[in-house]
């Protein structure tokens, strides 16, 4: 199989088996669900919540150089504190564990809470129930290394990854690991140095002990340095059966063609990449200190406007609630506080909300306050350039809300004028933001929520106390708290912390009303006239690389 794209991390699915994992397949399918893997079963949980335990299938061996390896605890313990001392992001995400922070400081030499009784035993100890633990343990980043695999390699593990699924890197067989790290040399498959990256079958691997991965394809080549166009040509050649780089997805013009033609309809695929984009609404700020004026907003705009600026169905799907259906095992796929007849907005509906406010003296459903007019606003010019924010624009006026928007083109830099600083800074008092948007970080809604908890000063400033909002310039008034439901869901297991998960989307979307969602993303991928089945790793959002079939090759 032939593609092109830079997303190498994820042909670890591939390459490394990890404790739990999902099947490869969309949502529907039960792609968010988490299965056994290298472990037996599902983990077993303590009453209080604090204690995780796995056990480890024995007899599965790594790839070559290390066939003659066993897969171990402590090789699970190994990878998980190589990712702690990383200072990746995804490596922050193993701090609930007991002894982590300590650990990643450099003020202990093993993680405390990360016990193996026995060779197949990991009990993971906790500083609070965290429903979610298990998840952690189907990222690339604790799929199991073999002693002495990763000596010198903080930075570049991946490209001496031993493997443990049912592809290896091409030439792995021949990577002397006995000699100084720096002397080392990464299989020619490993994708360096701009050469491509070219996974074989690991002969080490067990169909019968894998239930997750079907391994269909024998080869497959991962180029990279493709332009848009070029891959669009090898996809249409069938010199590239897919693009999974982001930058190089299909052009419009491809998509277009494609969709046009009955006989290339079916090589057209667009699935849900799990990102939702939102207007952030300011809770402190006037005049969305008043949830009827968010609401009111809510009701009134045009959200398939905003959707056609964007590129329309390929672009993703009117949003209605506020975090992907995946999180939330699709509990919400038909939810909609607001509807309006093609999602254009009800101006009638959004006027009667303005009403109850307490910026509409005379109640005919038009703001009257001054605080309505020039409400401060920010937009990043890359996702909400200006025909963007004047949609906004048209939806408001007729609340008698006026913005006055200032569009910046730095998004991320960390420069005092950029996008995201002065969002996060509650002192710069900006009322709406425009143009933002959030992915999930894996297949449990809880690191998607926790950025509504007051401890992290999300740029709602939800649960923000008087104290802080005196502090930040704010009058000190009673901001809405979804702390409580956060720590409820977290404590939860399984179907019931998904079913919370629903519940506090909905508690946003109707009680705090913090943000208007306005677009669930989505990512459209034309393939090769050989792919004869073509599933999305919901975990990852891309392609299955296990699961691609082929149509054989003549001979």
């Amino acid at each position: 199989m032939r593609r092109a794209g830079r997303h190498a991390r994820d042909c670890l699915r591939g390459l490394g088996r990890t404790l739990v994992a999902t099947n490869g397949q969309a949502t529907g399918q039960g792609g968010t669900k988490l299965r056994p893997d290298l472990a037996i079963a599902s983990p077993t949980v303590s009453p209080d919540g604090l204690a995780w335990t796995f056990r480890l299938r024995p007899g599965v061996r790594y790839g070559p150089p290390f066939d003659d390896v066993e897969i171990t605890t402590p090789d699970v313990i190994r990878s998980v504190e190589r990712s702690l001392a990383s200072e990746s992001y995804f490596g922050s995400l193993f701090t609930v564990i007991e002894g982590a922070e300590a650990f990643r400081a450099g003020t202990a030499d093993s993680v405390a809470g990360l016990e193996a009784p026995d060779l197949h035993t990991l009990v993971v100890h906790l500083t609070h129930p965290t429903g979610d633990v298990a998840y952690l343990f189907a990222f690339p980043d604790s799929s199991p290394t073999p002693p002495g695999a990763d000596e010198g390699h903080a930075s570049d593990y991946a490209a001496f990854f031993a493997a443990s699924g049912p592809y290896m890197y091409e030439g792995a067989d021949g990577v002397d690991y006995t000699l100084p790290a720096a002397q080392q040399t990464p299989a020619r498959g490993a994708g360096e140095d701009g050469n491509p990256m070219v996974l074989v079958r690991n002969p080490s691997w067990d169909r019968s002990g894998d239930p997750l991965r079907p391994a269909y394809p024998d080869r497959i080549e991962i180029s990279f340095g493709d332009s848009p166009e070029d891959a669009a040509r090898g996809v249409d050649n069938g010199t590239i059966d897919m693009v999974l780089d982001y930058s190089t997805i299909a052009p419009a013009s491809q998509i277009d063609r494609y969709q046009a033609d009955e006989e290339l309809q079916s090589r057209v695929h667009v699935t849900p990449n799990d990102s939702v984009s939102f207007l952030n609404l300011n809770v402190a700020a006037p005049p969305f200190d008043d949830v009827h004026v968010r609401r009111a907003i809510n009701l009134a705009l045009d959200k398939q406007a905003l959707r056609e600026l964007t590129g329309g169905a390929v672009a993703g799907a009117v949003a209605t609630h506020v975090a992907p259906d995946s999180l939330e095992g699709n509990l919400l796929l038909n939810y909609d506080p607001y509807p309006s007849e093609e999602q254009r907005g009800d101006m009638v509906a959004a006027k009667d909300e303005m009403s109850q406010s307490r910026y509409d003296a005379d109640g005919n459903g038009v703001c009257d306050a001054n605080a309505c007019q020039n409400v401060s606003a920010l937009a990043r010019s890359d996702t909400f350039p200006t025909p963007f924010v004047d949609a906004v624009a048209r939806s408001l006026d007729p609340l008698g809300i006026t913005l006055r928007t200032e569009i910046v083109d730095d998004c991320c830099s960390g420069e005092p004028a950029s996008f995201y600083s002065r969002l996060f800074d509650p002192e710069s008092h900006i009322a709406l933001a425009l143009g933002t948007s959030y992915a999930k970080d894996f297949t449990s809604a809880s690191s998607f929520f926790e950025r509504f908890s007051g401890a992290s000063q999300d740029i709602s400033l939800l649960g923000a106390t008087k104290e802080q909002l005196e502090q930040w310039g704010y009058a000190p008034i009673d901001t809405p708290s979804v702390d409580p439901k956060i720590e409820d869901c977290l404590a939860r297991l399984g179907g019931e912390q998904t079913q919370c998960w629903a519940e506090l989307d909905q508690e946003l979307m109707e009680i705090a009303v913090p943000q208007v969602p306005w677009l669930f993303g989505v990512t459209a991928r034309v393939v090769s006239d050989r792919v004869q089945n073509y599933t999305i790793d919901q975990w990852s959002t891309l392609p299955a690389f296990d699961r691609i079939a082929l149509e054989p090759e003549a001979q």
